[in-house]
């Protein structure tokens, strides 16, 4: 045998037999101590408590079948423990228990929970535990595609073709679903979503363009309305910039579900379905909201009046065609003919039917309405029209009529103009009146209906009016409220107050100003005048004006004579008021115009001599009442000068005259600017005139077309210059020449002649040369007088002899 195991056998003996040594001791020792001692109150069985634990089947994955929570309950199973009698020393003993087993000794009870649906998963672990809550939750990756896709109307399911604005987009309720994303967008090119006109939000439903929560069942349709009531921005799905109006416009749309209402836990937009449909080009209505979207069995109710009509832009539309309709009986006709509507650029186009005569909503009432977007095509309009509409309006009438104007007063101080304008407040809901005036004088009625807020009325002139409206809420003035509290007027036409000029002034200068009353609400006045006390064909003058007074002057008005004049009050219509008649009436007044005097004439006078080389100002004295001056002078019994000015002078430079002598002249004064009235020519004066050459004035070699003539020589200055005038023009040159420059030339050689005899010191060759000069200078200074004589000689031999040598410059041609 061997060594070791011998060792291991042995020491395996020697413990079993220490073990059965010992427990009889111990056995002995706690038998009678313990049994004296009571026991603890706990047995040593028991039943298990009822608690239940839970763990999952499954990895929390989707996919798995078998995604459910298994749960145990303990009810049935026992536990047990032991209770020994334990020596704790010196003696003592006590019975110590041990701790309990686990359940057993009863039957097995496992449960298992199925009811964890395809969209949700278990949450936790597969360990027993024994948690507060269900484990089955929602998992948006879980949720199904939304199924049944589909538009509606308020017809029902329709083709996702042609399909016209607005629509209902629908599908089948998501089991598991409390909330919805969506999304649009035009397909364009199909594969892209680069026009998104509904993007999901964190919070709100779909009047805010967020998800749209239900609460509906399993099996109920859901739905997202284009547009949704109370939108900010309804046009949802108007026509983009860049869509060809020849085809309809391509939209897909995608529903995303949620596992919760606030809208988050949800599905991919990747892995949810895309559907699509085929815009209409036909306008979206906006406003007022169908709630049913083609009045079908609901409507819009309690629109206040007047309604206005809202639809979405169509961009490059021509025109837009509005057309009303009406439900009466539970027959619909046509509400006027079509509205044309030019587009121009808001986002909303829009239409209020106030004031159309034709086409106006009243309270209480049911419409319906579409509109058509137009394009111009080949001369031709060619339109796509919307759905109808229908709303009903509020049988209140919001607005209260008042009267406006003529104000009421009839003090003659507010008169007022005629035709008179009777204008009141034109409230929402009332579509016609009938409005009333009353002549107080006799009672006499003057009435009829308008749909507008105001009539005109031709009325008499100067009298009292009380004027009052019916306000009614339909067009034909059948459904009225009620006449209003009269108001009261008084219309122009007095006959005015004459002021000025006094009554029988006389010598009144012209122009005449005639002033009189200002009458409240005249539109003019007619001014008439004789010359004698007003009777059948007396008038010689009339007239009209706005202002309240007049300025008469000739011809209107003559010279010496008495008139006699009235002012008549006329409206606007035309017709006036009474004019002042009686040869007595206060009202009626007469004056007497001035004679205008004949001015005197003051300088020149009595054969006054007038020396001058400069200005001949001539002057006589003012006129009272002239308006212009008219003088004439003369010379040798020809009119030099004919002038009419405003003033009581006339000015002429000395050298305007021809040439020295006697002038006379004369003035009258104007009663006008033509002087086709005066009051007769002045007594006529004479003047003699010197004319006199400024000494910078002489001289020159040019002998004509001068201001001045110089007396020093034999031919006039002043003249025009002509053919003639070339020979003197040589005479000048050759007397300048011969006489001025020949001598001054002469005179020089002689200085010089002399300076060089002085300096030769009677050397012959500069003595000789000196001589060859003072020859040569004679000899021409000879031949220059001897041509000059021999030409005047000869000319003179022709026959001119008027003075030495004679004038061979006038000589005729």
């Amino acid at each position: 045998m061997n060594k070791n195991l011998f060792f291991k056998l042995l020491i395996i003996f020697v413990f079993l037999a220490g073990l059965l040594v010992l427990i009889p001791k111990v056995r002995a020792g706690c038998g009678d101590p313990c049994t004296t001692l009571p026991k603890p109150d706990d047995t040593t069985s028991s039943g298990c408590d009822n608690s239940t634990y839970y763990r999952c089947q499954s990895n929390n994955d989707c996919t798995d079948t078998s995604n459910n929570v298994e749960r145990q309950t303990n009810s049935g199973y026992q536990k047990t423990r032991s209770v020994d009698c334990v020596d704790v020393g010196g003696g003592n003993f006590i019975w110590v228990c041990g701790g309990w087993s686990g359940c057993g000794g009863g039957s097995s009870l496992t449960n298992i929970w199925k009811d964890c649906a395809d969209y949700q998963i278990c949450i936790g672990n597969t360990s027993w535990q024994a948690p507060d809550d269900d484990y089955c939750e929602c998992k948006g990756e879980c949720l199904s595609d939304p199924t049944s896709p589909h538009l509606e109307s308020g017809t029902g399911i329709v083709p996702n073709t042609n399909v016209r604005l607005p629509i209902k987009l629908a599908w089948n309720k998501v089991p598991g679903a409390n909330s919805y994303w969506h999304r649009a967008w035009k397909a364009d090119p199909p594969t892209t979503t680069s026009w998104i006109l509904s993007q999901a939000t964190s919070s709100g439903f779909i009047s805010n363009n967020g998800p749209l929560a239900t609460n509906s069942g399993v099996l109920a349709n859901q739905t997202w309305v284009i547009p949704a009531s109370g939108n900010t921005t309804p046009c949802f799905l108007k026509l983009p910039v860049n869509t060809t109006f020849t085809q309809s416009t391509s939209t897909r749309w995608k529903i995303m579900p949620c596992c919760n209402a606030d809208g988050t836990e949800c599905k991919t937009w990747d892995a949810v379905s895309t559907s699509s449909f085929e815009l209409s080009l036909a306008p979206q209505p906006v406003s007022p909201p169908d709630p049913d979207w083609n009045n079908t069995t609901e409507m819009f109710l309690d629109a206040l009046v007047p309604v206005t009509l809202e639809w979405c832009n169509v961009k490059e539309a021509d025109y837009y065609e509005v057309q009303p309709y009406i439900l009466e009986g539970g027959v619909e006709t046509l509400h006027g003919d079509p509205i044309e509507i030019e587009p121009s650029n808001p986002y909303i186009y829009a239409i209020s039917f106030y004031e159309d005569l034709d086409a106006f909503f009243n309270v209480d009432k049911t419409y319906r309405w579409e509109v058509s977007t137009c394009w111009e095509k080949e001369g031709l309009g060619v339109c796509t029209t919307s759905q109808k509409w229908g709303f009903k309006t509020s049988p209140a009438t919001p607005g209260v009529v008042t009267l406006v104007s003529p104000p009421n007063n009839s003090l003659p101080s507010s008169s007022i103009n005629v035709p008179v304008n009777l204008i009141w407040t034109r409230a929402m809901g009332f579509n016609s009146f009938f409005y009333k005036t009353t002549k107080l004088s006799d009672g006499s009625v003057i009435q009829g209906t308008t749909s507008g807020a105001g009539a005109v009325l031709d009325l008499n002139l100067n009298q009292v009016y009380s004027w009052t409206v019916n306000p009614c809420t339909d067009n034909k003035c059948q459904a009225c409220t009620g006449w209003l509290a009269p108001w009261q007027f008084r219309t122009t036409g007095r006959t005015p107050e004459l002021k000025k000029p006094d009554n029988a002034m006389t010598d009144i200068v012209l122009p005449v100003r005639l002033d009189w009353e200002d009458i409240a609400g005249a539109g003019f006045y007619k001014i008439e005048l004789t010359i004698a006390p007003f009777v059948m064909g007396s008038i010689v003058w009339t007239g009209t004006t706005s202002a309240s007074d007049l300025i008469l002057d000739y011809p209107a008005l003559g010279t010496s004579t008495w008139y006699w004049w009235r002012v008549r009050t006329c409206a606007n219509n035309g017709r006036c008021g009474l004019p002042n008649q009686a040869l007595l009436d206060p009202k009626l007044r007469n004056f007497k115009t001035f004679n205008i005097s004949t001015p005197t004439l003051t300088y020149p006078v009595g054969g006054q001599l007038v020396e001058t080389s400069g200005n001949i100002n001539f002057s006589w004295n003012s006129v009272i009442g002239a308006k212009k001056y008219h003088y004439i002078i003369t010379f040798n019994g020809e009119e030099l000068f004919n002038q009419i000015v405003s003033s009581n002078y006339a000015s002429y430079a000395s050298w305007d005259f021809s040439e020295n002598g006697t002038y006379s002249w004369k003035v009258e004064a104007c009663l006008d600017v033509n002087c086709n009235a005066s009051g007769g020519w002045s007594a006529e004066e004479n003047f003699v005139l010197s004319l006199t050459t400024p000494p910078e004035a002489k001289g020159g070699l040019v002998p004509c077309g001068k201001k001045y003539d110089n007396p020093d020589t034999p031919f006039n200055e002043r003249e025009s210059c002509q053919i003639i005038h070339i020979f003197l023009l040589l005479r000048n040159i050759l007397d300048f020449a011969l006489w001025k420059i020949a001598t001054i030339f002469i005179i020089l050689i002689l200085l010089a002649v002399a300076g060089l005899f002085f300096i030769s010191k009677g050397e012959t060759t500069i003595m000789s040369q000196v001589k060859s000069v003072f020859k040569a200078t004679l000899i021409g200074y000879a031949v220059i007088f001897g041509a000059w004589l021999l030409i005047n000689l000869l000319l003179a031999f022709v026959g001119y002899k008027f003075e030495f040598f004679g004038q061979w410059w006038d000589i005729p041609l």
